[in-house]
């Protein structure tokens, strides 16, 4: 990604993180470097 140099303001709150989060589906792989989906 890189270095942050200013703060953009655009940030998600943790709580809706997590209402957010079971609703991510999981990759499911077993290759090395993550690829070949």
């Amino acid at each position: 990604m890189g270095l942050i140099a200013h703060d953009d303001g655009w940030r998600i709150p943790d709580e809706l993180w997590e209402l957010m989060e079971p609703h991510i589906p999981r990759v499911k792989t077993k290759h090395p470097l993550g690829c070949h989906r």
